[in-house]
Parts: C-alpha cells; structure tokens; sequence
C-alpha cells in the first residue's frame, strides 16, 4: 500500500525538468484530463508564486504555502505539502517536481518524493543531469522546450505580486495567539521580561530551545551580556535577529487543521506591543490559528528582494 491513496486505477507520473526548459509545450499534447500537481513554486502556471498547486481542468484545486521560488529550499515543507495536495486528487495526476539543479539534496528531495508519491511512470526532460536509476520506474526521456529568460519570468512574478499587494488590507494579529513555524521565532521557552531586562538590556524578545539562546534585539549585543544571558540559560550557542529581519518575509495564514487559506507578508513585527502586522488578502477578521512563514521577501512594490538563510529568524 502506498503513503498516497489505495486505487489502483489512478495514474501518476512524475516529470522532472531543470529552469532552462518548460514543461507548457509537453503538457498541452500530453495531459489530457490529468489534474496536475505542480510542486515547482517559480513555475509560471502556479496562480501565485512560492507556494505549490493542484489544478483540476486548467483551475486551482487546493494549493500548500511554500514560501520561497527555490523548490529545493525547504525540503520537509516540499513532500509535506505533495502529500497534503495529493488527498485531493481523484483520477489521474501529473506531478511537475522542481526544476532540477544538480546538487546532492536535489537529489535525495527527488528520491524522497518519488518514494512518497509512488509514481507509476517518470519522464525526465532530455538535458536533464541526472542518473535515470534513482528511481523506480525505467524513466522516459522527452525533448522540452526552451524556458522564457528569468527577466520575463521574474516580471511576470512581480505582477502577481503587485496583484496581490492591490488586494490586500494590512491586518494585525496578536503574537500569543499566532503560533509560528518555519522560523526560529516561537520555537523555543520564552524569557520573562525580568530576565530579558537582566541579562541582555535592550532586547525585545528571547528565547531558549536545547542549548540554543535566540534574541530579537535592535540594539548589538556584547560579549559580556552575550556571556552572561549563556550562562544563566545553559545554553552553548546565540542567535540574534532584529525586528526588522521579519520585515518583507513571505508567510501564509493556517486554518487549526493545517490548512493554508491566505497569502500574507509581514509588515511590522512590534514585540512592544505584542503584535504583528501583516498586508493580506484574507477577509477580516480571519480566523488564523497560526502562521507559516517562508523565506522569500517582497518589498511594497513588488519586488522579490532575494531570500534569508534557513531558521535565520
């Protein structure tokens, strides 16, 4: 039995390509009535980037929060947000993976997700770098055609951005009751306001996870209350951020079940006031049982201005 569904007549097929092809060509001889589940967040069919998509007929079906254009940059989210989608699909699939650069976690990710998936047919594109037998099924190799330049692909982003940023509203939601993934922030046990005052002045929020001391400070940190807020934390290792590092970042709110169900970017992070502020097309009041935040910022404009480290912040 697989990890996804049991009917044996479903069809699954998973095309592998790298950012210098496109799959649109191949997909309009080849799809047929096929939902597709396009697990590539830079892709131009995706209805928003950064995030992956299950299109039924041409439409949008169900779609998970990624938050970056790098497909490649958070694996876990990647095949947890392929299995999320593949509940929803009923009859045959096509499953677009990210566009393939060669790199060792590449191609774990790929393996991983072919196990995960269970594909019963895989079709690789030509120029592809890559060792047919890791997977399953004796692959298949097909011609695909040249990818649009990034500059026309990162302007088509920026308009979906800037289609987005026209229809959001800034709302502001109370930190305590918004719990955080895909961050450092609200990972770990938070110190009390004396503490903070105590062992790092001018901080505005820590925190201690395992032998790892995380501070949001606007102020730099030196070495003597660096020292002093280790030792009294048990901790070995420091990580700052400022608020300002949230700024920009990329992050969707989560229904209680997980569920993505709207886009959002942090506008504001206020530890002062306990509050974010975010710019969203959700419909106010939204009912958001956390948030999920990726690693790619936009500034106002609609500008992609590049991606933090993983756990930076």
């Amino acid at each position: 039995m697989g990890l996804i569904g049991t009917e044996l007549s479903i069809s699954r097929t998973l095309l592998i390509g790298h950012p210098g092809v496109t799959w649109r060509g191949w997909l309009a001889e080849n799809r047929g009535a096929a939902d597709l589940l396009c697990l590539d967040p830079a892709d131009p069919i995706q209805p928003r980037p950064a995030q992956l998509t299950l299109l039924h007929e041409g439409a949008p079906k169900a779609w998970r929060f990624f938050g970056s254009v790098d497909g490649f940059r958070a694996p876990h989210q990647l095949i947890a947000g392929a299995v999320r989608l593949m509940e929803s699909v009923v009859g045959d699939v096509l499953i677009q993976a990210p566009a393939y650069r060669p790199s060792p976690l590449a191609r774990q990710t790929l393996m991983l997700l072919a196990e995960a998936l269970r594909p019963d047919r895989v079709v690789i594109g030509s120029s592809v770098e890559m060792r047919p037998n890791a997977f399953g099924p004796s692959p298949e190799f097909v011609e695909l055609e040249r990818a649009r330049s990034r500059k026309v692909e990162s302007a088509q982003r920026k308009a979906r951005w800037l289609a987005f940023l026209d229809c959001a509203t800034e709302q502001e939601f109370l930190l305590d009751r918004l719990p955080m993934e895909g961050a450092r922030l609200g990972s770990g046990k938070p110190l009390t306001r004396k503490e903070l005052d105590t062992l790092l002045p001018g901080a505005v929020h820590g925190e201690t996870l395992g032998s790892t001391l995380f501070v949001v400070t606007n102020e730099p940190l030196d070495d003597y209350h660096a020292g002093r807020a280790l030792d009294a934390c048990h901790a070995t290792k420091l990580h700052a951020a400022r608020e300002t590092d949230y700024e920009g970042l990329l992050c969707s709110l989560v229904r209680g079940s997980g569920e993505d169900f709207a886009l959002a970017i942090i506008r504001k992070l206020d530890f002062a006031r306990g509050a974010v502020k975010l710019m969203s097309d959700a419909v106010p009041p939204a009912p958001a049982a956390g948030l999920r935040i990726g690693s790619l910022r936009i500034d106002p404009a609609g500008n992609e201005r590049g991606e933090i480290a993983p756990w930076l912040v």
